[in-house]
């Protein structure tokens, strides 16, 4: 299972640095300790795994993450470089982890959810508002593209 887990977050990482994306250009990883770090995916060089450790080496250094609770997010930058959360705009947040995508609104706001396989076919076309919690382990395994309003955001299954 832990095997499962650390080439699925491999491959997501391979992914998000492989493939252009208006919406990503920051890692954020996040272990047990709760301390965000960021790394600009342009500038990752290498992933690998070190016992219960995940290492990024970038251009900057290096960062070890342990992999009790870790999780990830993809961010954007302005252009300015200073580091912003598109969620804020719209006032939608949205995290993809543990298997569970969750997207949560403000003030009951509704929008409106696509999941697409990267073949181009539609997995789950929703409409909600508040929360919601989608459960991936429905899907096939494989990559895919998450669209919430106008925000895109990437995942593994």
């Amino acid at each position: 299972m832990k095997k499962a887990f650390l080439k699925t977050v491999a491959a997501a990482l391979f992914i998000a640095t492989a493939m252009p994306s208006s919406a990503a250009d920051l890692l954020t990883v996040t272990g047990s300790d709760g301390t965000p770090k960021k790394v600009e995916l342009a500038q990752i060089q290498k992933v690998h795994f070190e016992g219960e450790k995940m290492v990024i080496t970038h251009s900057e250094g290096t960062h070890e993450v342990s992999l009790d609770g870790l999780q990830l997010s993809f961010d954007e930058k302005t252009s300015t470089g200073i580091i912003s959360d598109a969620n804020i705009a719209d006032d939608i947040a949205v995290t993809i982890a543990n298997g569970n995508i969750t997207i949560t609104a403000q003030n009951d706001k509704s929008f409106n959810v696509f999941v697409y396989s990267l073949q181009g076919q539609t997995a789950t076309a929703i409409k909600g508002n508040g929360t919601i919690t989608l459960d991936t382990n429905s899907l096939s395994k494989g990559a895919y593209i998450l669209k919430v309003n106008d925000k895109v955001y990437k995942f593994i299954r």
